[in-house]
């Protein structure tokens, strides 16, 4: 025992010995260690920033993605909306067009039917002219005949009273010599009763005899007074007679040719106005005849411009229909598009982040990098932890705001009910209803006039009636319209409430995810800065998992079935090739072309190109 302890301290300082000598190997490849481990924290440091700025500018892409998407939506809207416009312009326009080619011919065939019209017109104003002149010279002729007839009568007025003034002073001088003899037979009598007396004085004896001589004389001298008198007066009378029948006779005379030439110009007036009245008659008959006419034909052409534009509206309206597919094809195709641009993209994402998640898990079992993907996997846990644990608080806080607003909607209808009833139940609320929806009525009726009655009385009877109606519907229930408001309020706040814990929820759940990518980038380019530094082969060596070439990788040779790689001038030779085919070739999928596409055709259903 003791031999084999002393061998067993021979061995310890032998293995002292060689710990010395190796002790300095030891330090250094500690030294080593720790230097490795400083460049790793290096590398880990720049390899995160570059994960940072890779993350940032992959989340900017895809917001760049969305908004694109978004933009080319709006875009399409747009085109949308313009080509809508543009269609409608153009039918707008070719409407007005084939209207005003219509109007055209309308008013062609309507000035040559106005140009007859005026030819009718101008040969009944001839008529009507000549028809004037002929009354107008009737007029004159009537007139000059009037004022013959009138100075004829003058003339005869005159000899009239010519001749009256010489009867007249005849029967004066008559009447002047018939005083003169009663004024000589008075003096007569006046000298024989002087005489009487004379020879009375004379001869008294014989009264008796003398008196009867003087009745007697007086007698005959009264009788002689008496036949003479007579026979003047008769000679006088018998003379104006005889001028009165004079005057008479030339007075009928006169009237009668005045009555003449009255029946002859009313006669004549009387066959003017039928005249004038027959040609009215056959003038506004020809004029309801052109009228009619032209009515007819203004209605035909109008219904056959109704019917043209019902058919050019509905081959516009088809037009439109299918514009609006294609359209809405074009939207569907570019969307489609859009969408699955955006998938390919995610799925890219997808699986480079499934790639790098198995390529992690294999290079862990090369390379020491477990601690690191414990120590990662233990961030995630306790980040899902905290942000679950946070999001399932807001979720129940959110829970019980739209619990809390459902019971206050429920209570809302409630009053909102419970106000109807007694807002019904009121006759005086109902009268004033009915008054202002009466009003309203006639304020309408009022400014649908032409032009527009005057309506101030009844906007400010209105407006008495809607403020009388607010008071008297807070008087009736006014306790529950200040709950009702209330409950709106609340309402409003919960609402407003709930946006923003939604919001707050949405927010998290971006930061999880964009925290969560993160961590998986910052570990994937650290595995790949690892394993960069790591492969360093020589030779031919089969590689499982991805290799990084510090220089690009020469081919000399032609792709084949065992060998992928090519190089450039093989792919341009390729693609010139393809892209230089003369004649007839088809085509599968899409192709891009170098230029633009020339069509020398119209598009037929087997040639799209136009």
């Amino acid at each position: 025992e003791l031999n084999h302890a002393l061998e067993i301290v021979d061995s310890l300082h032998l293995n002292v010995d060689e710990l010395k000598e190796i002790k300095p190997e030891l330090i250094s490849i500690k030294k080593e260690v720790k230097d490795l481990a400083n460049e790793a924290k290096l590398v880990v440091s720049e390899a995160s920033e570059i994960i940072k700025n890779k993350i940032n500018t992959i989340f900017f892409e895809n917001q760049r993605l969305n908004q694109e998407m978004i933009d080319s939506v709006k875009k399409l809207e747009e085109i949308k909306f313009d080509i809508g416009v543009k269609y409608k312009e153009i039918a707008s326009a070719y409407e007005l067009l084939l209207e005003s080619k219509q109007n055209i011919e309308d008013l062609r065939e309507v000035i040559a039917l106005y140009k007859e019209f005026e030819n009718d017109i101008t040969s009944y104003s001839q008529i009507i002219k000549d028809f004037k002149s002929k009354i107008e010279n009737l007029e004159r002729d009537l007139k000059s005949q009037s004022e013959s007839i009138y100075s004829s009568l003058n003339d005869k007025q005159n000899e009239i009273l010519k001749n009256l003034n010489e009867v007249k002073n005849e029967a004066l001088v008559k009447f002047d010599e018939l005083t003169a003899k009663c004024e000589g037979y008075k003096i007569h009598f006046e000298q024989s009763y002087d005489r009487f007396n004379q020879r009375a004085l004379i001869a008294n004896e014989d009264l008796g005899r003398l008196a009867e001589v003087a009745k007697k004389e007086l007698g005959n001298d009264k009788l002689i007074y008496e036949t003479e008198l007579k026979v003047l007066a008769e000679e006088t009378i018998k003379q104006m007679e005889e001028m009165l029948k004079g005057l008479s006779d030339e007075r009928n005379e006169v009237t009668e040719v005045f009555e003449t030439q009255k029946k002859e110009f009313t006669t004549l007036v009387d066959t003017s106005k039928v005249m004038i009245d027959n040609l009215n008659h056959i003038f506004n008959a020809n004029y309801q005849a052109k009228k009619n006419e032209f009515s007819i034909i203004f209605n035909e052409k109008l219904h056959s411009l109704n019917e043209n534009k019902q058919d050019f509206l509905n081959e516009l309206v088809s037009a439109k229909e299918n514009g609006l597919n294609k359209i809405n094809e074009t939207k569907e195709q570019s969307l489609n598009e859009i969408i699955q641009t955006k998938e390919q993209g995610l799925n890219e994402l997808e699986t480079k982040k499934g790639e790098c998640i198995d390529e992690i898990d294999n290079q862990a079992r090369i390379y020491d990098i477990s601690g690191v993907k414990a120590n990662v996997e233990y961030l995630l846990s306790l980040l899902n932890e905290k942000d679950d644990g946070k999001d399932d608080g807001i979720k129940d806080e959110i829970a019980n705001i739209e619990q809390g607003i459902k019971d206050k909607e429920q209570e809302l209808e409630e009053i909102k009910k419970q106000i109807e009833e007694a807002l019904n139940n009121n006759d005086e609320l109902k009268q004033k209803n009915e008054e202002l929806k009466e009003i309203k009525n006639q304020i309408d009726e009022a400014l649908s006039q032409e032009p527009p009655a005057d309506t101030s009385e009844l906007e400010e009877r209105k407006e008495e009636l809607e403020n009388q109606i607010a008071e008297l519907e807070k008087e009736i229930a006014g306790e529950l319209i200040n709950k009702k408001e209330e409950i709106e309020k609340e309402l409003e706040e919960a609402n407003q409430n709930l946006e923003d814990k939604n919001n707050e929820l949405e927010q998290n759940e971006k930061d999880k995810k964009l925290i969560t990518q993160k961590v998986l980038d910052i570990t994937i380019k650290t595995l790949e800065a690892l394993i960069d530094t790591k492969v360093s082969l020589n030779g031919d060596e089969e590689i499982n998992g991805n290799k990084t070439f510090a220089n690009p990788i020469l081919v000399k040779v032609d792709p084949t079935n065992d060998n992928h790689l090519t190089n450039k001038i093989y792919v341009d030779t390729a693609l010139n090739t393809k892209a230089n085919l003369n004649g007839d070739n088809i085509f599968n999928g899409t192709n891009t072309f170098n230029q633009a596409l020339t069509s020398l055709a119209d598009p037929t259903n087997d040639n799209h190109l136009t």
